[in-house]
């Protein structure tokens, strides 16, 4: 069965928003590691190729525990904070397609959030509005890692006169994740407002 660019797209996904933010927390607790796991509680690792297989999966292993914990606590912060902010004043497109919704699943309307909806339905009728969704997803996950990698890393080094700038960092990693959370979000409402309102504008996916 031939491959789909969709395919290898979510392999990027993965590398941008686990393996890089992974890789990353790895590097830093490369010393740790040595001193208190390898050789300690696991047997000790040499060099080469040996020690790079084990910085892959420490990498991957580490990201999705990065990814878990940013989803926990994170996606909430930035629903109390961001998003307050931003609909202080309203959001007249969120609200819309969340009556698209309501009108889809009915009764069932519950089951899922708006933006959950809004990105399946896009999903199902336009793969390029999908990766263009997917793609930003892919990068506020990202910078959503590094929030949490950047708190480990100042509890790490507090001691070491560098709190200053990793707390601008940390400031300017979670803004960003808010920001293209944000974008994210709304291209998923605004696409399934534009298909609703231009049926013809749908498009036939890969898998269809």
């Amino acid at each position: 069965m031939a491959s789909k660019p969709s395919d290898f797209f979510i392999g990027v996904v993965d590398f941008f928003s686990i393996v890089l933010p992974g890789a990353l927390l790895s590097f830093l607790a490369l010393d740790f590691a040595k001193e208190r796991v390898f050789g300690w509680i696991m047997p000790p690792i040499g060099g080469g190729m040996e020690g790079w297989m084990a910085f892959a999966v420490a990498s991957y292993l580490l990201g999705h525990f990065v990814s878990l914990v940013g989803a926990a606590f994170l996606d909430k912060v930035y629903d109390w904070t961001y998003v307050a902010y931003r609909r202080r004043r309203g959001d007249r497109l969120y609200k819309y397609v969340g009556e698209l919704k309501q009108r889809s699943l009915g009764d069932h309307s519950n089951i899922t959030n708006v933006y959950k909806w809004a990105r399946a339905t896009v999903r199902l009728q336009s793969a390029s509005a999908t990766q263009e969704i997917d793609r930003l997803e892919a990068d506020s996950k990202f910078f959503r890692s590094m929030t949490v990698v950047l708190v480990i890393f100042i509890a790490a080094v507090a001691r070491r006169g560098t709190l200053l700038v990793s707390s601008v960092l940390l400031l300017l990693s979670f803004w960003r994740f808010c920001n293209l959370r944000w974008k994210c979000t709304g291209t998923a409402y605004l696409c399934v407002a534009v298909m609703e309102a231009n049926p013809a504008s749908r498009e036939k996916t890969a898998g269809a």
